[in-house]
């Protein structure tokens, strides 16, 4: 592999992760309009172990039904993303990540512990989430606290 086509990869991995962070952030403070940003037009969220009646998101109606659900849903959320694991492969890639997510919630406070599945794609704007799929390992009722003495975030 040459030296131009290494340096490519690791600026395309680099660019995922800022992604992937900038995600977490604009669901932490609940900024939809940098959150659509993030997504190419055909782009879905999927919670796959979810029976719910809305478990998978799709297009540009579904990420605004997705910001929608969670402004209803979330009153505090702090996104800790790590371990990721990318592959790139030309103008697509696949990312693992492990995520920690504290949330409260109006029934509550919950401690997370999940995976993202990451579908990205290169777009004339750089990389972009083509799909998402959150997967969680547990969510638990918090008993601590710490929900009474989350901030809103970004004060």
């Amino acid at each position: 592999m040459n030296v131009e086509t290494r340096l490519q990869r690791i600026e395309d991995r680099i660019e995922i992760k800022q992604l992937r962070h900038r995600y977490a952030y604009a669901v932490d403070s609940h900024d939809w309009e940098t959150f659509q940003t993030l997504f190419t037009d055909d782009a879905t969220i999927r919670f796959p172990q979810d029976n719910a009646e809305q478990s998978a998101f799709e297009g540009r109606d579904g990420l605004e039904a997705f910001g929608e659900a969670m402004d209803e849903h979330l009153i505090f959320s702090a996104h800790m993303m790590h371990n990721p694991v990318i592959d790139v492969k030309g103008d697509t890639a696949a990312g693992t990540w492990y995520a920690e997510v504290p949330e409260v919630t109006p029934q509550g406070s919950v401690l997370i512990h999940g995976r993202y599945e990451d579908e990205y794609r290169r777009t004339s704007g750089g990389w972009r989430f083509a799909g998402v799929d959150i997967y969680y390992n547990f969510r638990v009722p918090a008993d601590d606290a710490w929900d009474r003495e989350a901030v809103e975030p970004w004060q």
